[in-house]
């Protein structure tokens, strides 16, 4: 058969996991989606994902190209071919054939990350692996101001963990941020052209020491303006981020 591109849209529980990269020497989601395809085709395919997600964080919707060049399994049923294969913290919720310039990343227009809070004195047993406790947290009204301060292209160095090669830039687009409570759980959503290097974890932490009075909204500002990582708040724990919903010029991937 003609090569043809695929893309698979897939979900997975993090909690397990060493995250989405993988570097041959943990349990990586890439590595066993890697595993999977060997087992039924018995040799190595290369994949590239929307986003490298880190340990411990999930994904409602992630996409994953590969390329296939034979007919061995029928795309209909190749969701449900690898699903076998793979553990239950993983599904592959559908396959699509793409146009051959697509490419997970980089074609994509916009991502959705959601991140959840858990308000309550006593935390769920529940919820352990998906929120992040923060009962100290009191002020969503200035955590709601302070995100304004966030919307719209800016240079985001202060809020990304690494130093980035100097040929790559710091600046993004958030276009839209949520604030979703419900009873004493928040979910905060967090819509950009692109994320830097748990950008979306740090922009958390910021806005939860500024609902928690360590921090003021004004102080967005001085980040902004300083670009210096070591004044912006903590780098809020993987467990409680999600990737949401993917959306290309043509389609949107929404968990």
């Amino acid at each position: 058969m003609q090569s043809l591109k695929i893309a698979l849209i897939i979900t997975y529980d993090g909690t397990l996991f060493d995250g989405w990269q993988d570097n041959l020497s943990n349990r990586s989601i890439e590595g066993l989606l890697k595993k999977a395809f060997f087992n039924l085709y018995n040799k190595t395919f290369k994949l590239d994902a929307a986003s490298r997600t880190d340990k411990g964080v999930h994904a409602l919707s992630q996409v994953v190209i590969t390329t296939l060049d034979e007919d061995k399994i029928p795309l209909s049923k190749l969701d449900s071919a690898l699903n076998s294969q793979l553990p239950d913290q993983i599904r592959v919720k559908k396959v699509i054939a793409v146009p051959e310039d697509f490419h997970p990343s980089l074609s994509c227009k916009r991502k959705t990350y959601a991140y959840q809070l858990d308000l309550n004195l006593l935390p769920s047993p529940f919820k352990t692996h998906t929120y992040w406790h923060t009962p100290f947290l009191k002020d969503i009204k200035a955590m709601e101001e302070a995100a304004h301060y966030l919307k719209g292209q800016k240079d985001f160095s202060s809020f990304c963990n690494s130093c980035l090669k100097p040929s790559h830039s710091d600046i993004c687009q958030i276009d839209e941020i949520k604030f979703i409570k419900s009873d004493n759980l928040l979910t905060l959503e967090i819509t950009a052209d692109r994320f830097l290097y748990k950008m979306c974890r740090i922009i958390v932490g910021t806005l939860v020491d500024i609902g928690s009075g360590k921090l003021t909204p004004d102080h967005l500002k001085d980040l902004f303006n300083h670009k210096k990582r070591s004044l912006a708040g903590v780098t809020a724990p993987s467990h409680g981020l999600f990737l949401k919903e993917l959306n290309y010029s043509d389609f949107t991937f929404i968990g």
